[in-house]
């Protein structure tokens, strides 16, 4: 039987420490040997913020904006982008123009 990823990262521990015990039969069933988190699992993600920093510099004024950034970076880099240039993400174009002075 196909077991989702979710229910595979809720037994090895990627959601906390579950409210009661799983039975060791069952986690062998749905991870096998794979490695049970013991640890707060926010401390395996790697600091983030300084790459979030960087990648906005350009538009960030504050930790807010890098915050918008690191939750929703498409959405943020938009919003910033035009809030400091509202044409940021028009494409440029040429054109030429030529006309005919009309006499009355």
């Amino acid at each position: 039987k196909l077991i989702p990823n979710e229910i595979k990262d809720y037994v090895r521990g990627l959601y906390g420490r579950p409210p009661v015990a799983i039975a060791p039969e069952m986690v062998k069933k749905i991870i096998g040997d794979a490695p049970v988190v013991t640890q707060r699992p926010a401390d395996l993600i790697k600091p983030q913020m300084p790459e979030f920093r960087q990648a906005i510099a350009q538009y960030a004024h504050d930790e807010e904006d890098v915050l918008s950034y690191a939750l929703f970076p498409d959405q943020a880099k938009d919003f910033l982008g035009r809030r400091e240039d509202p044409f940021y993400d028009v494409p440029e174009q040429k054109v030429s123009l030529s006309f005919e002075p009309t006499h009355d």
